[in-house]
């Protein structure tokens, strides 16, 4: 749920670029930042990367270059993000990285949970609690 939350707030935010990069005349007022949202398990990554250009025309080369985020607040600043993207693009950047931290703090939270659940069985387990007899494989792998 939270995946697919993430991916419909990724497609927006891509077709808004799309959009705005087919009106552009020049390469150089194209964005220059990537949003990519990845799941393994109930692992939620959620993360932006800047664009790089090297090179003649004709003959460029990206570089990618990954953005730091804050740990804590799990969300990407205004001054990190700003230096990799166009003026055209910033308040959807910004609109866009709100609806993924909101999404990322959830992530969190429900790993979290999982995991202190699995961890709860497992020392029941060890302890010989016939009331436990829970498998691992029925807690949700799902957001």
């Amino acid at each position: 749920m939270l995946h697919d939350q993430a991916l419909r707030a990724s497609d927006a935010y891509l077709s808004f670029v799309d959009h705005m990069e087919r009106k552009s005349d020049t390469v150089d007022k194209h964005s220059n930042i990537q949003l990519s949202v990845t799941r393994k398990g109930n692992h939620l990554e959620i993360k932006w990367t800047g664009i790089k250009w090297y090179g003649p025309r004709g003959k460029r080369v990206s570089k990618w270059i990954p953005i730091q985020k804050n740990k804590e607040k799990q969300s990407y600043s205004l001054d990190k993000l700003k230096p990799h993207t166009q003026e055209w693009e910033l308040d959807m950047v910004l609109m866009t990285e709100e609806k993924m931290t909101r999404i990322r703090r959830k992530a969190s939270h429900l790993v979290k949970g999982i995991m202190g659940i699995r961890n709860a069985m497992r020392v029941s387990k060890a302890d010989g609690d016939a009331a436990v007899d829970i498998e691992d494989d029925d807690t949700p792998k799902d957001d």
